[in-house]
């Protein structure tokens, strides 16, 4: 999938599980140090108590739910997540999105999106 188709992806998912990006924010690259992130597209005038992103607690990638993504969706161990939990708190999630970000991933999790 073409980055930017992507990135609308992306967005669409997140309105759509119930979670808020403000409309002046877009997908993209920042110029200075090549992350992709959320760029603002036009100036925004703060709003009290009108967040500019609010992500709901299901969609928030941890150890716990990328460990049981790598089991439901790409056929991992139940053990795997734990076992890379002792190395390091992030390691499941590296191999999740690892996994989600092979060319030929028949079924993403929910959170193929954000590692395409």
């Amino acid at each position: 999938m073409e980055r930017a188709a992507a990135a609308s992806a992306l967005l669409v998912w997140l309105r759509a599980s119930g979670g808020l990006v403000h409309p002046a924010l877009r997908v993209g690259v920042s110029p200075t140090t090549g992350a992709r992130g959320l760029i603002a597209a036009e100036r925004i005038e703060p709003t009290p108590g009108r967040p500019l992103v609010a992500v709901p607690e299901t969609l928030v990638l941890t150890s716990a739910s990328a460990s049981a993504a790598a089991v439901a969706f790409h056929g991992a161990s139940p053990r795997l997540g734990p076992a890379l939990a002792v190395l390091d708190p992030a390691a499941p999630l590296a191999v999740l999105l690892a996994l989600e970000a092979a060319p030929d991933v028949p079924t993403p999790s929910p959170w193929g999106l954000y590692a395409r």
